[in-house]
């Protein structure tokens, strides 16, 4: 099974799908210098926090349906697609605009940084899976350099960019058996792979910071996690009582937001924010499902989810502010308390063959 994102994906393979896949069921709410990665360690990962609540705004392209959020810039503006992959939109707050690479057909995965330029993958002409790097209206298209016969890439797809220019991606061999992670430093063209030691065939990078640290998934032995990297160090992320976990944003703060799943509610997908070792469970409102993609500086997090008609949309979403400590707003506080606790009744891609 590959993670090419073609139209016959498997069930277990769209928690990798950020802007394509199509799943429902319920959720519940709750400088610059790359190096070779040097150390590995283990985080344990405190139990999770249902106490964060987020006030949520649906993002939709305008008369399209099937939007999805992939990435939010520190300016508010979001990049994502709609239809199903049909086109990458950028949104600033007001004007949607659509485009793709020329010749492009189904495309996914965008991410987007604050000096304009925009990342994603493609299917070309050909129906092979490529990178690009957009500035402006010039696109530069990305493949992972082959090495015969050690490698020989049948994909590239580049996940996010920082605003000093280094991308991180992954790329498949020619038979989409084995999956590995990269930077890419736009300025030079010079690729660093990202090792797991633990990881077998599936290792994915899916988001970076101004920090250099990077966020993603692998599979191993035991299972399929999401990991964090800073400085050579990983953390390994496993939603406690989770099937699956993957991380797919990370703040320059460091808080990672991402997906899991659970078996026991049939491999249902909800989103998390990880903050120093706290998971705290993600739902946007009358969602059956929902995809938590990135995060920025501010804390807005952004992805989609499916309602219960089984349609997908956007949404960025803003933490609720927590009460001071006056008498008067600890009053007022209640109020509000009891309302969103009320109304939060109400509401609520190649992995396993």
């Amino acid at each position: 099974m590959s993670i090419h994102f073609k139209k016959d994906l498997h069930l277990s393979d769209l928690v990798f799908d950020r802007s394509k896949s199509k799943i429902c069921s319920v959720v519940r709410n709750q400088s610059l210098k790359v190096i070779a990665i040097v150390a590995f360690s283990f985080s344990v990962s405190l139990p999770a926090n249902a106490g964060i609540l987020y006030n949520f705004k649906t993002i939709d392209f305008p008369g399209e349906t099937e939007t999805a959020v992939s990435s939010i810039n520190n300016s508010g503006q979001m990049v994502g697609t709609f239809n199903d992959g049909e086109s990458v939109f950028l949104f600033d707050g007001k004007k949607f605009t659509a485009f793709k690479p020329a010749g492009a057909g189904e495309v996914y995965i965008p991410g987007t940084n604050d000096v304009g330029q925009i990342v994603g993958s493609f299917f070309d002409a050909q129906d092979i899976p490529r990178g690009y790097i957009k500035k402006g209206d010039t696109y530069k298209i990305i493949n992972y350099p082959a090495t015969p016969p050690a490698v020989t890439v049948g994909e590239t797809g580049i996940s996010d960019i920082n605003n000093s220019g280094v991308a991180v991606g992954y790329y498949f061999d020619e038979d989409f058996k084995i999956s590995r992670a990269f930077y890419l430093d736009t300025n030079t063209n010079t690729f660093t792979p990202i090792t797991i030691p633990e990881a077998t065939d599936r290792t994915y990078a899916w988001g970076n910071n101004e920090l250099n640290q990077v966020v993603g998934s692998y599979r191993s032995d035991k299972g399929f996690y999401g990991y964090f990297l800073d400085q050579g160090k990983i953390t390994k992320l496993e939603f406690p009582g989770s099937s699956l976990t993957a991380a797919y944003g990370v703040n320059d703060a460091g808080t990672i937001v991402g997906n899991f799943f659970r078996e026991e509610t049939g491999r249902s997908l909800y989103g998390f924010v990880w903050n120093n070792g706290i998971f705290t469970e993600i739902k946007a409102p009358k969602a059956t499902q929902t995809f938590v993609s990135s995060i920025n500086d501010s804390g807005e997090i952004a992805g989609y989810y499916f309602d219960t008609a089984g349609t997908k949309h956007g949404f960025v979403a803003t933490k609720v502010p927590e009460p001071t400590t006056t008498i008067g707003s600890l009053l007022a506080f209640g109020v509000l308390g009891t309302s969103l606790v009320v109304r939060r009744k109400r509401n609520y891609s190649k992995l396993l063959k």
